[in-house]
């Protein structure tokens, strides 16, 4: 099977088990991390590709956790809320804290309030504060983006 034969096997559509046989083997074995994030093959896959980086884990998915800040721009896409916990549980403060900054930047410079919003909710979450970031303006922009 080709690396598009196991994403398409991640779609909703697919049967259990080529499901949890593309997702052990996108997860174990080709070591492909940035092309599960959020895989071209369409949203239906995007939930089975979240697992499969779980399933991958550190150090093995940090080259492609800039690029998992994507799929926090909406929290109803598919495989969103498998990425936002496997941020809190798997990656340290500082670096989530780097990420969020880093991701916030572009939100702001987009003007894409509901990202923004969306990793405002992490800080909480992840117990972060003004001490975690280097820009106090990005943690300004996500505390005002933090609803009432």
């Amino acid at each position: 099977m080709t690396l598009h034969d196991y994403l398409q096997n991640l779609s909703s559509g697919r049967s259990k088990s080529d499901r949890d046989a593309a997702i052990f083997t996108l997860g174990n074995e080709l070591g492909l991390p940035r092309r599960l994030v959020m895989p071209g093959e369409g949203m239906s896959c995007w939930k089975g590709a979240a697992f499969a980086l779980k399933l991958m884990g550190r150090p093995a998915l940090d080259e492609a956790l800039p690029d998992m800040m994507e799929w926090l721009r909406d929290m109803s896409w598919p495989g969103a809320e498998e990425i936002r916990r496997l941020l809190l549980s798997d990656v340290p403060r500082g670096n989530l804290a780097q990420l969020i900054e880093n991701a916030a930047g572009k939100a702001v410079s987009q003007r894409d309030s509901q990202w923004l919003s969306n990793l405002a909710g992490l800080l909480a979450s992840a117990g972060l504060d003004q001490s975690d970031f280097l820009d106090p303006q990005r943690y300004r922009a996500l505390l005002s983006a933090i609803p009432d």
